[in-house]
């Protein structure tokens, strides 16, 4: 089976210019997936504590609550 492989070379000087960021529908879609089934995202627990009282409750109740 074949490998998708990129490879970057790069010097000390390139490293100034270059920028990484995430994606905005990236994170929303994540946050989606945490709210929708918290168990599978331990990682984010803090994150949906924080969050999950200031959450609007559907008809279903929210976060797995």
């Amino acid at each position: 089976m074949g490998r998708n492989l990129v490879r970057f070379r790069i010097g000390a000087t390139d490293i100034s210019s270059i920028r990484f960021g995430i994606s905005p529908g990236h994170e929303l879609c994540h946050a989606v997936r945490v709210l929708q089934n918290p168990p599978d995202h331990p990682l984010q627990w803090g994150w949906l504590r924080s969050v999950r009282s200031s959450m609007p409750r559907g008809p279903s109740g929210c976060c797995g609550r």
